[in-house]
């Protein structure tokens, strides 16, 4: 496989994840092949089980490819070792959930301080990054809070700030959006898209919401573990101007 250029964060050619399930080959992704521009953001859209959580575990070395291989700025994930998965997902990958994920015993700054923890940054500095980054969430005054006394919305940008901690260059978010009522969702992708412009960040994902996906610059659609289609914004820009000159 070629190595990524500087336009590309990540290259995946022919990645398959299969499974035995009964005596039975389960096909979770079937030789699937695409590519993300650095800074961009993919939507991953699809039926349950179109394989859309399994390629954001194989991006975050959460699991290994059955075939295939992907590169993340040009370093190969099937091929690397264990200590160099560890340290793709604490220092280059940031990871939202729909569930949060955050620590109920931890204030909300201290939730956002623990991947730092990981990466043995100084106890003065977390702290400084911490409240910075529920600063720019708009969480500064909720920092000594417990996600109980939060809302939805807050614990979801409490794991957004948890999220940008190590500066990564890609967030892997799945159904970031999901537990949330629509006008808080808004909020939260306007939030999302703010950071990834500030930061350069590359984000995939994944949501069942058309109207999430719509606001990314690609949409890779998911069925059966292989790829429909590939969705871009130039090519949505294009059909629309193709439809004003009819």
């Amino acid at each position: 496989m070629k190595s990524c250029n500087e336009k590309t964060i990540i290259q995946a050619e022919g990645l398959s994840r299969y499974y035995q399930a009964g005596g039975e080959v389960v096909k979770a992704l079937d030789h699937v092949t695409f590519s993300v521009k650095r800074g961009g953001f993919t939507a991953l859209v699809g039926t349950s089980g179109s394989g859309k959580s399994t390629l954001l575990n194989l991006v975050g070395t959460l699991d290994r490819p059955t075939a295939g291989d992907i590169l993340i700025e040009g370093q190969s994930l099937a091929k690397a070792t264990e200590q160099q998965r560890i340290m793709h997902r604490r220092e280059r990958v940031g990871f939202i959930f729909q569930s949060f994920n955050l620590i109920p015993t931890l204030s909300a700054a201290e939730n956002v301080e623990v991947p730092m923890m990981l990466t043995n940054v100084g106890k003065r500095q977390r702290k400084a990054r911490a409240l910075e980054l529920l600063n720019r969430v708009h969480l500064s005054h909720r920092a000594s809070h417990k996600p109980n006394q939060l809302s939805g919305g807050e614990n979801q940008r409490v794991a957004i700030a948890r999220a940008m901690a190590n500066r990564p260059a890609l967030l892997l978010a799945d159904e970031p959006t999901g537990n949330l009522d629509s006008k808080t969702e808004t909020a939260v992708l306007e939030l999302l898209i703010e950071l990834l412009t500030q930061d350069q960040v590359t984000m995939l994902l994944v949501t069942h919401d058309p109207q999430v996906a719509a606001h990314a610059d690609q949409i890779i659609h998911l069925l059966d573990g292989q790829i429909e289609r590939i969705e871009s914004l130039s090519q949505k820009d294009a059909a629309v101007s193709t439809g004003d000159q009819q």
